[in-house]
């Protein structure tokens, strides 16, 4: 069974490491965005959470958990089909018990994000710094509320 997991801080460019490693290799690819296309047959509004501040969530259990269940749910029975290279956030996250699974993280210089935000949102480096910066708390805030882990950026490059 060939199963990668990626896992990626935010404009590290992991979502195409993830598509490469997949073309290269002949596996599947898949993304978080894709198992949130079969949200309807969960009847689970992501929006629902994704807007809502940390804190807020932990007031929102029966959402939290619909939505947990839902996309583990869902990417299990992806993983299922063999030959899969998974990116997305969090998502080594749902295979840390899984034996077998290559969990892999792609990381990068704040000042490359940086650049690489800048050029893709069309705002200073300045700001881009700030915008990184903000995203990168904002993941660690939802990953000790949503998941039960301390942070997105887990230990070292490969798990």
């Amino acid at each position: 069974m060939g199963i990668i997991v990626i896992s990626r801080g935010a404009y590290t460019m992991g979502k195409e490491v993830g598509e490469e490693v997949a073309r290269r290799l002949g596996y599947n690819c898949l993304s978080r965005e894709e198992l949130l296309e079969t949200s309807g047959e969960f009847n689970v509004p992501e929006v629902r959470l994704l807007g809502v501040d940390p804190p807020v969530l932990e007031n929102m259990v029966y959402w939290k958990r619909r939505y947990l269940s839902f996309i583990q749910s869902s990417l299990f029975r992806r993983l299922k089909e063999d030959n899969v290279v998974y990116h997305g956030f969090s998502g080594r996250v749902f295979v840390r018990d899984f034996p077998g699974v290559l969990k892999v993280r792609v990381e990068a210089d704040l000042q490359d994000r940086a650049r690489i935000a800048a050029l893709r949102e069309g705002v200073t480096q300045e700001r881009a710094v700030g915008m990184v910066k903000r995203i990168d708390e904002n993941r660690k805030r939802w990953c000790r509320q949503l998941y039960g882990v301390e942070s997105a950026t887990v230990v070292g490059s490969i798990l």
